[in-house]
């Protein structure tokens, strides 16, 4: 099983197509989050899906009252290709009620955020609690959180660079000699890295084969 997710995103949708073509040998999931989604809405997913047949993280990250997230995410099964979706810790309660098919993922706290490993442990502990089938948080809040939940239960990680250097606007990011020592997680998220490189399907294996599940 790869432990890679790719992040598509980009908003003209070819480069999405090209994107896939190159990397579907090295991952079984891509992440479809607002800016291809505010370009290409669910025409340009399901698009993708019927040519590509790709499974896929849906990353909105659903926060509103609870009875719109209910209603929202009872949607869900209308949307080819959808395996999993984000929400946030709080609206997980909201989500379970719709009693989707996809697996629900809180997005306990973002790669910017500065709360200690404990702090996201517990958020997570709690939307565990809740019916989340998973989280989403930094990978050097990893550790603890698989400390706090259950091994069945999905870590999946963004802020993914290349090196130290590459931080950005993550400030929370793990480099890939840091990715290939953390069984705990169970996928990563890479987008700019393969995106912006001048070979992104070579770039998606060397990745995909340093984060092997063991």
């Amino acid at each position: 099983m790869s432990k890679l997710i790719i992040a598509l995103d980009v908003v003209n949708i070819d480069a999405a197509r090209h994107l896939i073509e190159q990397t579907c040998d090295y991952c079984e999931l891509y992440k479809i989050g607002w800016p291809f989604f505010m370009a290409h809405g669910r025409v340009g997913i399901e698009k993708l899906y019927n040519e590509f047949n790709i499974d896929i993280l849906f990353d909105v990250k659903f926060y509103d009252p609870p009875h719109t997230v209910s209603h929202t995410v009872a949607l869900m099964p209308t949307y080819s290709g959808i395996k999993m979706f984000t929400v946030h810790r709080s609206m997980v309660a909201a989500a379970m009620m719709a009693k989707s098919t996809a697996q629900i993922i809180a997005t306990v706290a973002l790669t910017s955020d500065n709360k200690t490993g404990k702090d996201i442990a517990f958020r997570a502990f709690s939307a565990i609690r809740q019916g989340a089938a998973g989280v989403t948080c930094s990978g050097h809040a990893a550790k603890f959180v698989r400390d706090k939940i259950d091994t069945g239960k999905l870590i999946i990680c963004p802020g993914f660079r290349l090196d130290e250097n590459s931080n950005d606007d993550h400030s929370k990011a793990v480099t890939l000699a840091e990715a290939s020592t953390m069984p705990e997680v169970n996928y990563w998220v890479v987008g700019r890295p393969i995106i912006n490189s001048a070979d992104p399907g070579n770039m998606a294996k060397i990745i995909a084969s340093e984060i092997v599940q063991e």
